[in-house]
């Protein structure tokens, strides 16, 4: 299994660093897993954070980072903490109104539980039988969407095998019955991506070339299973980045010698071009009222180069950072920008956080960022 570890390690060190962008709050009742981070639209919740055993939680509201644990008295020094008991036992987690829903390792298999938000009164739903893979984990309605990745094993030996099993399950968080909406793909490497949902559509990324590691959109309607190829075999790759914002689906393609990105709508079906570049799209932050688009230059070293997509259809270059001052945003809220970050003194294998700055300050150039701690 050594290739697919180095393959995946890779992929899933690219999509921390530079993943999909949030350009706004998910939509009310909604939330979104996606290495190691719950988009919900109150805050973030962290799971990547330094190793202090413990999951932590910023507010948007009040702008405070914390241990996730909203128990009276909680000194978040035991399994008892909710915080602690996540960091442990817990692959993924969502937000769907008063309840946090979550998935748990439990006398080896994994069930889906719910608990209150301060994470007490914690009830299980029912066992769910598949490994979530490194994919969007979607939280709507009283739903978990998830790509899942199931590896063989020799009952005789315990080997593992190099294929593995994949598929997309849609998993019911009142009854804890599962259902599989795509054909399940045995392949070397992961079959399946989950890009995002804008109402009843289910954008997705399904493996169509194992030797070329080719990647190929889909888009399912979620009432009917309804499938559509609106970009047609043009080839994608599951460590590229990417940012959903409603209908609208931006993400790189690759098309002759280089990669590009492209804005789809998935309704309509319709795309245009908005950046073309050897390299593609390291980062892409796509909302209502800013869009960013980053890339990365190494002709003289490491350079992240940012730029904002205007409404004349121009890509204008906001800021350059170097390796030493590496920024990357994740969510864009309001006045603010929540990123990971590490820079100056900080060791980036020890120390690489969460961060926020000023909007206009990033958009500015300015490199005055302020650590999440508490």
């Amino acid at each position: 299994m050594r290739g697919k570890r180095i393959w995946v390690l890779a992929g899933v060190c690219m999509l921390a660093l530079f993943g999909c962008g949030k350009g706004k709050k998910e939509e009310t009742g909604s939330s979104t897993m996606f290495i190691g981070k719950c988009y919900t639209e109150d805050g973030i919740v962290n799971f990547r954070s330094t190793p202090n055993g413990k999951v932590d939680y910023f507010d948007y509201k009040t702008g405070t980072y914390r241990p996730l644990c909203g128990a009276p008295n909680c000194l978040h020094d035991g399994e008892d903490c909710f915080s602690i008991y996540l960091k442990k036992y817990v692959s993924l987690i969502g937000r769907l109104g008063d309840k946090w829903y979550y998935q748990k390792a439990s006398d080896g298999s994994s069930v889906f539980c719910y608990s209150d938000l301060d994470g007490q009164n914690e009830k299980e739903i029912g066992i769910c039988s598949h490994q979530n893979a490194l994919s969007a984990d979607l939280f709507f309605d009283h739903f978990c969407i998830l790509a899942t990745e199931d590896y063989f094993v020799d009952e005789e030996t315990g080997e593992i095998s190099e294929n593995s099993k994949s598929g997309i399950y849609r998993y019911d968080l009142e009854t804890g019955k599962e259902e599989l909406l795509v054909p399940e793909l045995e392949s070397l490497h992961m079959g399946y991506s989950v890009y995002g949902r804008y109402g009843n559509l289910l954008a997705y990324l399904e493996l169509t070339d194992e030797k070329e590691l080719k990647y190929e959109l889909r888009v399912m309607d979620l009432e009917n299973g309804n499938i559509t190829k609106p970009l047609g075999d043009m080839r994608l790759w599951i460590a590229a980045s990417y940012a959903m914002d409603g209908e609208l689906l931006v993400c790189n393609i690759w098309e002759g010698d280089f990669w590009k990105v492209i804005e789809l709508n998935v309704e309509s079906g319709e795309w245009r071009e908005i950046l073309k570049d050897q390299k593609g799209a390291t980062r892409i932050i796509w909302g209502p009222d800013l869009k960013l688009l980053e890339t990365l230059d190494t002709e003289q070293g490491y350079c992240w180069k940012t730029y904002q997509y205007t409404e004349q259809g121009e890509c204008v270059l906001l800021r350059e950072d170097w390796e030493e001052h590496l920024f990357a945003p994740l969510v864009i809220q309001e006045d603010r920008i929540i990123g990971f970050y590490h820079g100056g003194d900080w060791d980036m294998y020890t120390d690489f956080d969460m961060a926020v700055i000023g909007r206009e300050d990033y958009l500015a150039g300015k490199n005055d960022f302020t650590r999440l701690q508490y």
